[in-house]
């Protein structure tokens, strides 16, 4: 019985926080992290991370934007396209670094025009995000203690 117990204080001293970062923001949750940012705060909600408007369009975009059957509610970032399919997710021990190509067609990068919070999540979402990293960090400190 003993052998178990310090099997386990044994497999207790292998837990890292970085370990556990690492394992538990694994692609379902890049996938989910990207989805959340892409498709709920900017292309429905037209929000940055802060939860503040990216502004309408003009009364002619949004015109043109209807007749094409466009979104037009709001700004979307979504016009050529190239923003959405750039975007790309870095996880390190440490951190998550989101990588997009921000150019414009107005020679302005995208986030200079709306600001660098269009890359990230609202206190909502992160919550969302959240409660999934918990769920793969238990997996993760169960895993190592009982290998």
């Amino acid at each position: 019985m003993f052998e178990e117990v310090f099997k386990l204080f044994d497999n207790a001293k292998k837990l890292s926080v970085s370990d556990a970062w690492l394992y538990s923001f694994d692609e379902d949750i890049q996938e989910h992290f990207e989805l959340l940012n892409l498709e709920d705060q900017l292309y429905l909600q037209g929000i940055d991370s802060k939860g503040e408007s990216l502004g309408q369009y003009s009364p002619f975009t949004e015109a043109l934007k209807r007749s094409e059957g466009e979104r037009y509610q709001n700004i979307t970032l979504k016009d050529t396209g190239a923003f959405y399919e750039s975007y790309r997710i870095h996880v390190s021990r440490d951190s998550v670094t989101i990588f997009v190509d921000d150019t414009s067609l107005y020679d302005v990068p995208l986030t200079q025009t709306y600001g660098i919070d269009i890359l990230g999540l609202t206190q909502e979402n992160w919550d969302e995000i959240n409660l999934m990293l918990a769920e793969k960090i238990l997996e993760y400190v169960e895993r190592t203690l009982f290998q």
